[in-house]
């Protein structure tokens, strides 16, 4: 048995739902910032959010950027199960708030210090993935969370329930080296008159695609110690952006992308300076 499954703890769910109520709609109102860790994320970018003293709220290996900037987000997520188990001491050491994990019912989590679990839906029980549907969409995070296979996806869920009525996006430049897609012949699958057996859309087989000279993070030593064979699903991303999109349209909630260049489209974009007053 791998030594480190003897650190693993069982997440309290409902000692985290108590803390997070008292967050429920705190912000109301209010606008904040979800970081990716996209190329184009500028340590000065982050300066200029902490001296606006803006809200925001940033993912899995963000801290590498710390040396650069004395901003801190107020909220830190992280999705990335393999990463956490590499680098879940390093995730602790992390200074924010609130630091929240999703994780699904049943499993077990690395105690990261200061983390609330949230119960993680991986919203894929009829494969959604591959049907072309858009993903779930939980305003409520003490009772669940849905996947959406970006940790951005649960970030902006994360904006809503807290009360924010305006996300603007930076760092989200939606282009990765590697990159995965629905096979062929999924894509036209009678989902109605047939039955496929998948437990869950993470056990279909996606097709993987290289894409030469994109520059997956902010840093060039952001995989160091991961797994280099993973590939990011553009195709499902998208249609959580819109999953989230319609719900904002619906609930009078603005998201934007400040993001400099990058390929998500889904969201209006903005000038990231001229968000913030003339100085």
């Amino acid at each position: 048995m791998d030594v480190s499954q003897d650190i693993l703890i069982t997440p309290d769910y409902e000692r985290a739902a108590r803390i997070l109520r008292e967050y429920k709609n705190r912000y109301e109102g209010q606008r904040c910032f979800i970081i990716g860790n996209g190329p184009s994320l500028k340590a000065a970018d982050l300066d200029r959010i902490k001296e606006n003293g803006d809200f925001s709220i940033a993912s899995n290996r963000i801290y590498l950027i710390f040396e650069g900037t004395e901003w801190r987000p107020n909220i830190w997520t992280t999705t990335d199960e393999y990463a956490i188990k590499v680098c879940w001491p390093a995730m602790s050491a992390v200074q924010a708030e609130l630091k929240i994990i999703p994780v699904e019912v049943g499993h077990k989590m690395y105690p990261i210090e200061g983390a609330l679990p949230v119960r993680y839906d991986a919203n894929n029980k009829d494969n959604w993935i591959v049907q072309g549907r858009l993903p779930l969409f939980s305003d409520d995070i003490t009772r669940f969370v849905y996947n959406g296979m970006t940790v951005t996806y649960v970030n902006i869920q994360i904006a809503v329930y807290l009360g924010f009525k305006e996300m603007i996006l930076l760092g989200m430049d939606h282009s990765y080296s590697r990159q995965s897609y629905v096979p062929s012949h999924l894509r036209n699958y009678d989902w109605k008159r047939n039955k496929l057996n998948l437990t869950s859309g993470y056990n279909i087989s996606l097709d993987i695609r290289s894409v030469e000279g994109v520059q997956d993070h902010f840093c060039e030593n952001y995989m160091e110690g991961l797994r280099q064979d993973g590939a990011y699903c553009i195709e499902a991303a998208v249609r959580a952006y819109q999953a989230a999109k319609k719900y904002a349209e619906d609930h009078d909630i603005r998201i934007v992308n400040a993001t400099r260049g990058g390929k998500l489209n889904v969201f209006k974009r903005v000038n990231f300076e001229g968000l913030f007053p003339r100085s």
